[in-house]
C-alpha cells in the first residue's frame, strides 16, 4: 500500500480531481491525500469536492505556528511546491511508501514501476529526457532542463526508510527557505535541489521507463501506440501517467508543435481537456487566500513585497504578514 499526495490551491482543485478519478481507477488502494496551499472557504460545493479525498491537509495545519511567515515569501506556484518536502516527511512517518504527484497529472495504469524501483532504492526520479540528441533537434528542451532541472519533480517516490526519510528531511530543509524561481540564483522552486540527489544520497533510482512523466519536454522520444488490449504504450511499454502541464492555458500549443507522428498524442490530450473542463464546472471560483493582505481593502501583494520580506532579518518579520507587511502598517510602525 502507498500513500500518493499532491498539492494545490483551490484553482487547481479541477486538476487534482481528475488526478483523483485516475488514482481511484488505477490504484484503488492508494490512500489519496490533497495538501491544500489555500483556506477552506465556507462554501458546501467546494466542502463536498475536498471530501471525495482520503484526507486534506491545509498548508496552515501542515506548517504550523510558521506557516503564515513560510507561505508569505511565496507566490503561488512557489507556494505549492514549498510544501511537498514538509508533506512527505509526515507522510512517511506514516510507515509506508510516499508518492507525490503533481495535480495535472493522470494515470493510465498503475504505478507498477515505481513499487518495482522502490524495492531497490530510498529515492526514486523521472528525468525530462532520458536519450540523447544526437542531431540536436531538439536541444532545446536539453537546455530547458540546465536552466528547471535534470529531474522532472512532478513525480517523486520515496521509501519509508532512513535514507528516504534523510532525503525528505533535506528537501524540506531547502523548499522552507529556497523554493524561489530565481535563476539568477540557480533555482527553479523544488526541481532545480533534486539535481544534487544522486550525489548527496545513496541508494537512488533514476527511473528511465518511457511511460512515467510523459510530457511536452519529451514527446518526441516516446512514441504512443496502442495494444491488442486497447491500453496505451509508450516506446512499447505501459504509459503509467502522463504531465499535462499548462493544459487549461497554453500547454496544448507547446506540445501541439512536437505531437505531429505521435497520432494518439492529441486524443489523450482532448481526453484530459474533457476531463478537466468537467471538474472544473464542478468548483465555484475563488481567490487565492495568500494573494493578498488580510486588512486594508485587499490590496495584492507584490513579488518586491514577498522578497523584501524573505530577506528581511527574523527579528523584524511579523507573526502575520498578511497583516504586519502591509505598506502602510509598516510605514506606521517604522515612525513610531
Amino acid at each position: 500500500m502507498i500513500n500518493v499526495f499532491t498539492s494545490a490551491n483551490l484553482a487547481y482543485l479541477p486538476q487534482a480531481l481528475v488526478l483523483l478519478d485516475s488514482v481511484r481507477r488505477f490504484e484503488p488502494a492508494a490512500t489519496m491525500v490533497l495538501v491544500l496551499v489555500d483556506h477552506v472557504p465556507d462554501d458546501p460545493a467546494i466542502t463536498e469536492l475536498l471530501e471525495r479525498f482520503d484526507e486534506v491537509i491545509t498548508a496552515e495545519e501542515l506548517l504550523g505556528e510558521s506557516s503564515l511567515g513560510w507561505l508569505f515569501r511565496y507566490d503561488v506556484v512557489e507556494a505549492c511546491t514549498s510544501v511537498k518536502g514538509r508533506a512527505l516527511c509526515v507522510l512517511l512517518e506514516r510507515g509506508m511508501p510516499v508518492v507525490y504527484l503533481d495535480p495535472d497529472t493522470a494515470l493510465f495504469a498503475p504505478l507498477d514501476p515505481v513499487r518495482e524501483a522502490l524495492g531497490r532504492a530510498s529515492v526514486v526520479l523521472t528525468p525530462h529526457q532520458m536519450y540523447a540528441d544526437p542531431d540536436s533537434r531538439y536541444v532545446d528542451d536539453e537546455m530547458c532542463s540546465l536552466r528547471t532541472g535534470a529531474f522532472n519533480l512532478g513525480f517523486v517516490a520515496v521509501a519509508a526508510d532512513a535514507e528516504g526519510l534523510r532525503f525528505a528531511h533535506w528537501w524540506e530543509r531547502r523548499l522552507q527557505d529556497y523554493c524561489f524561481d530565481d535563476p539568477e540564483r540557480g533555482l527553479f522552486t523544488d526541481q532545480k535541489w533534486a539535481n544534487l540527489v544522486p550525489a548527496l544520497f545513496d541508494s537512488v533510482a533514476v527511473l528511465r521507463h518511457p511511460g512515467m512523466n510523459v510530457a511536452s519536454w519529451n514527446i518526441h522520444e516516446r512514441a504512443i501506440t496502442v495494444s491488442e488490449c486497447g491500453e496505451y504504450e509508450v516506446n512499447g511499454d505501459p504509459l503509467v501517467f502522463f504531465h499535462f502541464t499548462k493544459a487549461a492555458h497554453i500547454g496544448q500549443d507547446v506540445i501541439r508543435v512536437k505531437w505531429s507522428g505521435n497520432p494518439h498524442v492529441p486524443g489523450i490530450w482532448s481526453w484530459y481537456r474533457r476531463a478537466l473542463a468537467e471538474a472544473t464546472a464542478l468548483v465555484p471560483r475563488t481567490t487565492w487566500a495568500y494573494g493578498h493582505y488580510w486588512v486594508g481593502g485587499g490590496r495584492p501583494i507584490t513579488s518586491a513585497d514577498r522578497r523584501q520580506f524573505a530577506n528581511a532579518p527574523e527579528e523584524v518579520r511579523p507573526l502575520n504578514p498578511f497583516v504586519f507587511w502591509h505598506p502602510a502598517l509598516r510605514d506606521l510602525m517604522a515612525g513610531a
